[in-house]
């Protein structure tokens, strides 16, 4: 769970994994990222999961006798839900939010949220300043685990 707040961006988000992360290993040969599946809530009471979904990777940690040592979480929440679900919507564009994170320990994973892959939701718009500044920004985010 991350209690992080980045209006319009993220807001106490439960992330509930289908797997243990540090239950994975490698041997030779097996692809370098592995996908993680779960399921994704936040304070709207309306948003409930009930499917698992795809919401990020574990990459190999590229050293021997380590289980997992960063994550990628694309599915992380604003306050509220919408039909563009983990997208950061604003003045007419819209941008993939990425969280890019290192287990600190089992229990906790710090990171950046990145926004990436903006583009206009109609043709021709340039870029606002505010979306490039949030592009620009470090957004730092602390997942923990809930026991």
């Amino acid at each position: 769970m991350t209690y992080d707040q980045i209006p319009g961006i993220v807001d106490t988000t439960v992330i509930e994994l289908d797997v243990e992360p540090f239950a994975h290993t490698w041997k030779t040969g097996d692809p370098y990222d592995r996908t993680i599946t779960g399921k994704v809530y936040n304070r709207d009471p309306w948003a409930v999961n009930i499917f698992s979904q795809q919401i990020g990777i574990i990459p190999y940690p590229n050293r021997a006798n380590v289980a997992v040592d960063s994550i990628v979480i694309t599915r992380v929440l604003d306050a509220a839900s919408t039909a563009y679900g983990a997208l950061f919507v604003s003045d007419g564009w819209v941008c993939v939010k990425t969280f890019i994170g290192r287990f600190v320990d089992k229990n906790t994973i710090k990171g950046q949220l990145y926004l990436d892959a903006c583009r206009p939701t109609e043709e021709g718009e340039s870029m606002p300043d505010n979306i490039r500044q949030l592009i620009d920004q470090e957004l730092l985010i602390t997942f923990r685990r809930l026991q």
